[in-house]
């Protein structure tokens, strides 16, 4: 099941559920869940939904939850900006639509916005130490680690890598 390409927008609080049922369907149980409605409201973050159109895409039958009109938003990504950098949130890709390059595009659309915006000098984010796969990912993209948190995700006791980007605008 690839695709060419993916279609990118901003979210706003009308993607609330369909955000929630992507981070209920990509992260494990005991995960603290976020409540989108709020999150997509504030000012200081934003979100990226990545889509396909409902007529490109077979079998959407197990993802009805994920569809506004005609739209399949199959991964998101949420950044947070402060005055002296910005930290990545989440990043969530339903589970038939990874290994695509969707995640790779929506990290890559936060880097852009923050570049073109001059958010921050530096974004920040945390990843699993077990998580190899996101952990290549950022590192392709340029991020260095610069630390970690002992047994910081408590729904498996895993050490949380603090990854680092610096902007250059």
């Amino acid at each position: 099941m690839k695709f060419a390409q993916f279609n990118i927008q901003i979210a706003n609080f009308k993607y609330s559920e369909i955000l929630k049922f992507i981070e209920n369907q990509s992260f494990p149980e005991g995960w603290r869940e976020t409540d989108f409605s709020k999150e997509l409201r504030k000012k200081n973050s934003i979100y990226f939904i990545a889509y396909d159109t409902t007529d490109r895409i077979h079998n959407i039958e197990g993802y009805k939850k994920a569809t506004l009109k005609n739209k399949m938003v199959i991964g998101y990504a949420g950044i947070w900006f402060y005055e002296e950098f910005s930290e990545i949130v989440s990043v969530a890709v339903l589970q038939n639509f990874r290994k695509l390059g969707v995640g790779r595009l929506l990290i890559s659309k936060l880097i852009n916005y923050v570049n073109f915006h001059k958010k921050s000098k530096i974004i920040n984010l945390e990843v699993g130490k077990k998580n190899f796969i996101a952990r290549n990912l950022y590192k392709q993209l340029g991020f260095k680690e610069n630390g970690y948190r002992e047994k910081y995700y408590l729904h498996d006791g895993d050490d949380a890598i603090l990854m680092s980007l610096n902007i250059n605008f």
